[in-house]
């Protein structure tokens, strides 16, 4: 995707303001406004504060650290050890094929993007 410079983007806000259109539609944007529940009070923030503090909390209390960490450990060992275990000796000839397609897929997007400037 190309990025948009400084001056393409002013451009098309220049665009776009001087062809804004208003859609009339007889105050029924203002009666979906009113219906909408108002903002979140205080008290909706302080009970997530809360919630999150008390979350944190637990996780040491519980001592999710030391869980954390063991599953890591366990998933890197189970890693290491399907490593350790593969036979990389020839590749399949279904890895081979994927690979290939996956070469050529790059090339022709790489290709095509330069065609396309």
């Amino acid at each position: 995707m190309d990025m948009i410079n400084k001056h393409d983007e002013e451009q098309i806000l220049q665009f776009l303001e001087k062809n804004k259109q208003t859609i009339q539609d007889d105050g029924f944007s203002d009666r979906v406004m009113q219906q909408l529940p108002p903002n979140s009070s205080v008290w909706e923030s302080l009970w997530q504060w809360i919630l999150g503090i008390a979350s944190v909390v637990l996780f040491f209390v519980l001592r999710g650290i030391t869980t954390m960490k063991h599953l890591f450990l366990t998933f890197l060992g189970d890693f290491w050890g399907e490593m350790a275990s593969m036979n990389v000796s020839l590749p399949s000839p279904l890895m081979l094929v994927v690979a290939i397609v996956a070469l050529l897929w790059v090339v022709v997007y790489e290709v095509e993007q330069v065609l396309k400037n």
